[in-house]
């Protein structure tokens, strides 16, 4: 698409803008129950002399068997040196906030309801939007139902839709809705 300077301090490489159209996809897990990309694009910016890939952007219009919905996610190198040892602080993952998961454990339903079911969750506080602190004991006596999602994950985002239903339908009487935002920070989330 374009030809301009990378804007790397310390360089004076010429970058390359490709854009391209991203492949139709379609996972299907029920008769009734799907997932399909309908249209998206993917934008790079590629450092000429390095081959080195400064940031990519993916525009995708996702359907779903209940809703759609557009994904917009933007990746960017933040800090390089060119002709320097890399610093292995740049490959460290944060340790305040990150755990790797080797293995995801498999879903029993029969075994979650038998540990789980009459039993009473465990307390947690926890800080809204408007900065009240709330805590599980506020809200005895309600259906609550946590929902644990982020931004980057596509089923996550899926799930809104029907969520917003039950909130329409149940909202403020029987049903409390509690979203668990894993998010760099509150500002990030606000900028969603």
């Amino acid at each position: 698409m374009e030809r301009r300077p990378c804007g790397v301090l310390g360089s004076n490489h010429q970058c390359v803008i490709l854009e391209a159209l991203l492949k139709r996809w379609r996972r299907t897990n029920t008769a009734t129950n799907f997932t399909s990309l309908l249209e998206g694009t993917g934008r790079v910016l590629l450092d000429t002399e390095t081959g080195l890939m400064l940031s990519l952007s993916l525009v995708q219009v996702i359907q779903t068997s209940g809703s759609s919905y557009q994904s917009n996610v933007n990746y960017a190198l933040k800090r390089m040196n060119y002709g320097k040892p890399a610093n292995a602080s740049l490959f460290a993952l944060p340790t305040e906030v990150t755990s790797e998961v080797k293995e995801l454990s498999k879903w029993n339903s029969a075994k979650l309801k038998k540990q789980f079911a009459g039993k009473a969750a465990p307390e947690f506080t926890l800080t809204d939007l408007q900065g009240k602190q709330i805590t599980l004991a506020d809200l005895k006596g309600k259906t609550v139902l946590l929902d644990f999602w982020t931004t980057w994950c596509p089923p996550c985002r899926a799930d809104g839709p029907a969520l917003d239903k039950l909130h329409s339908k149940y909202g403020g009487k029987e049903l409390i809705i509690v979203g668990f935002l894993l998010a760099k920070s509150v500002r990030w989330w606000k900028s969603f």
